[in-house]
C-alpha cells in the first residue's frame, strides 16, 4: 500500500507499512530516505479515531516509546485481576489490547493477555480478556458473532448471523456457517468455572463471569480441552514479549 507524501518530502516514492497489529501499535516504517531522514507514519494508540502525522523517525520513536509506557501503567494499575496461562506454559507472552477513558483519572474497561502468535494466522494463538461486566470489545468475526448472543441483542446464533449479513457490503462475500455452541469447564484460579463457547473447527471464543468481572477467551488452533488459567500478578514476561515484537529483536 502507498501512502501520500509527507510534508517536506519531495519526489516521495516509499512505502509505508500498516501496523500488523491494532491497540499497542502506533508507528508505520516508511521505506524510503530523503536527505538523511527517515519518515513514518505515526498511529497513537490511544485515539478512538485514526489519526494519522508524517514525521521523522526519531521523533515517531519517542512518541512509540511514551506510549509504551502509558499502556504498561495501565496494565500494571489493573483495576481487575488479569489471567493467562502458567508458568509451566513456555510460548511467547505479550500484552494485548485494552479499553480506557479520559487521560486523568482514565477508566479502565477491559485488558488482555496475549499467548503464542501474536498476528493472526501466524501460529496457535490464546487471549485471555478482563473486563467490567457491561463492557464489550472488537475482536475477530466469530467475536462479533457471539457479543450479539451474549449482549441480548439476538436470540439464536441464526438471528445473530442475519444481524451481520445486514450491513456486510454487496458484492463481497459473506460466510454464513453458524458456528458451534457449547459449554466447557476451564479452571481459573483453582476454580472450574462454565464458559459459553462458540466455535468454529479452529477458531473460538467464550465467555463467563468470574469474581464479579467479565472473562473472554479468544483462540486460533489452541485447544480448550484441559485449559487451565492463573491469575497474573507477575507481567514482566509479558511486557518483554511486547518490547521484542515491536522492536523486531
Amino acid at each position: 500500500m502507498r501512502g501520500p507524501s509527507p510534508s517536506g518530502v519531495r519526489g516521495w516514492k516509499g512505502e509505508w507499512k500498516e501496523p500488523r497489529l491494532c491497540g499497542l501499535r502506533d508507528a508505520a516504517v516508511a521505506d524510503k530516505k530523503e536527505n538523511g531522514r527517515r519518515w513514518v507514519r505515526y498511529v497513537p494508540a490511544d485515539q478512538g479515531v485514526s489519526v494519522r502525522r508524517w514525521m521523522s523517525q526519531w521523533v515517531a520513536r519517542r512518541r512509540t516509546e511514551r506510549e509504551r509506557r502509558r499502556t504498561e501503567r495501565r496494565f500494571r494499575g489493573a483495576p481487575f485481576p488479569l489471567y493467562g496461562l502458567p508458568p509451566s506454559w513456555q510460548g511467547d507472552r505479550s500484552l494485548g489490547g485494552g479499553g480506557w477513558s479520559g487521560r486523568t483519572g482514565e477508566l479502565i474497561s477491559s485488558l488482555s493477555l496475549v499467548h503464542g502468535a501474536l498476528v493472526e494466522g501466524e501460529g496457535p494463538m490464546l487471549t485471555v480478556e478482563t473486563a467490567l461486566p457491561d463492557e464489550a470489545h472488537g475482536g475477530g468475526r466469530l467475536r462479533v458473532l457471539a457479543e450479539e448472543v451474549w449482549s441480548g441483542r439476538a436470540w439464536t446464533i441464526v438471528q445473530a448471523l442475519d444481524h451481520l449479513r445486514a450491513p456486510w457490503p454487496i458484492g463481497l462475500e459473506f460466510d454464513a456457517t453458524p458456528p458451534s455452541r457449547t459449554t466447557e469447564l476451564v479452571v481459573v484460579d483453582q476454580v472450574p468455572v462454565e464458559l459459553d463457547v462458540f466455535s468454529h473447527p479452529d477458531h473460538w471464543v467464550a465467555a463467563s463471569l468470574v469474581g464479579g468481572y467479565r472473562v473472554t477467551l479468544e483462540a486460533e488452533r489452541f485447544p480448550i480441552q484441559g485449559l487451565q488459567l492463573v491469575r497474573v500478578t507477575d507481567l514482566e514476561p509479558y511486557m518483554v514479549g511486547t518490547r521484542r515484537f515491536e522492536t523486531g529483536a
